[in-house]
């Protein structure tokens, strides 16, 4: 296995400590030997050569990025057979996040959850030409099945419609005082990802959602490779190589696209995202300066912002209390700063049981922005 950028350098990757790490290989053997169904079994993977792979450095918060925390970490071990990649995770962890509904199978980013990035021939230039997983370990309940999905690849959705024959096993606590962490084991078919495998470069990357909150929001996210717009960017990405794997040839898979779409500037998520990774929504380009949100304040059942805005255009703000949306309004901007006030009924009880954010999405042109602000 090739190990090209594997986490968030310190220094110059091309220079001192860092460039060491762009030249280490380790190789990777294939033929797990699997039966009808997969078991979560650590010592299976011992004949794997070399160390696992380490997925426990800090990429968000920003302010933190590059470091390590007590809060989780991870390792992974990665190999294949004739007919699919077998990918295990073991992750260590605190505190038990957000157990979502069954029927809520989507946006793993909301709490503990394990994303698995696959780029088939090491090059592609966007995520719609790869294959990302996100599983969380449980739902509905500590001993619920798996949620596995597929988020901003080629064919995003449901892991049972957009990846037939995937197959996902945990092993987990049944009860959140006992929790420290879970295994999982995945199976992805070669025939679900977008392309053939190119064995001698292929994209690969893991990363961790920690939540230790019950809002629905991570705290934490750690992985192995980390620099800033990892998640959208697959050159962004480690690459492996897999030994003894014939490349049959690219034979890339058009995208498909959801039937149904919202735009990035309406979503409070994305904006969530955009504020903290600084990557533009919806692919466009950002404003310089960044849109800001100077201060909140509120009186009442009244929140007031005070946004600073890099240029004229278009302001929606939202006041988001980590699960949904509990005031919005849009406004035109002049350039500089303006005062809005947003109206929450009951928002002094509200602010006895969860934690506010002003959210806000700038558009001029074909410029974009985005900002948070807790309200304290």
């Amino acid at each position: 296995m090739t190990l090209l950028h594997t986490r968030t350098p310190l220094v110059d990757p091309t220079s001192g400590g860092g460039a060491a790490l762009r030249g280490a290989t380790l190789p990777i053997d294939g033929g797990l030997p699997l039966g009808a169904h997969l078991e979560v079994a650590p010592e299976r993977y011992e004949f794997v050569a070399g160390e696992p792979i380490p997925v426990d450095t800090i990429w968000d918060p920003v302010s933190a990025a590059g470091r390590t925390t007590e809060s989780v970490s991870g390792d992974c071990w990665l190999t294949f057979d004739d007919e699919n990649l077998y990918v295990f995770v073991s992750v260590t962890d605190d505190v038990r996040g957000t157990i979502l509904p069954v029927d809520d199978n989507k946006r793993q980013r909301r709490t503990d959850s394990v994303e698995i990035y696959v780029d088939p021939r090491g090059n592609a230039a966007n995520t719609a030409e790869t294959f990302i997983a996100g599983i969380m370990p449980s739902m509905g309940s500590m001993t619920g099945p798996p949620g596995a999905g597929r988020d901003r690849d080629n064919h995003q959705g449901v892991a049972e419609e957009t990846a037939p024959g995937m197959e996902v096993a945990v092993t987990m606590a049944d009860n959140e005082e006992e929790y420290s962490g879970y295994d999982l084991e995945v199976k992805i078919p070669f025939d679900v990802l977008p392309d053939a495998i190119d064995p001698r470069h292929m994209g690969f990357n893991v990363l961790i959602n920690d939540s230790d909150t019950q809002n629905q929001a991570a705290q934490v996210r750690v992985g192995w490779s980390t620099f800033a717009g990892v998640r959208a960017d697959p050159w962004r990405w480690g690459q492996v190589s897999l030994e003894g794997l014939e490349d049959a040839g690219s034979e890339p898979k058009d995208a498909v696209l959801p039937s149904t779409a919202a735009r990035s500037v309406d979503s409070p998520l994305s904006i969530i995202q955009s504020a903290g990774d600084r990557v533009p929504l919806g692919g466009h380009s950002p404003t310089s300066p960044h849109l800001e949100i100077v201060s909140v304040e509120r009186k009442k059942d009244r929140i007031t912002a005070v946004v600073h805005a890099p240029v004229k255009g278009a302001t929606k703000l939202f006041v988001w209390d980590g699960e949904s949306v509990l005031a919005e309004m849009e406004r035109n901007m002049p350039a500089g700063e303006r005062r809005v006030n947003m109206r929450v009924p009951g928002l002094p009880s509200v602010l006895e049981t969860t934690e506010e954010t002003v959210l806000a999405s700038f558009q001029s042109e074909d410029t974009v922005s985005a900002a948070a602000r807790r309200l304290e």
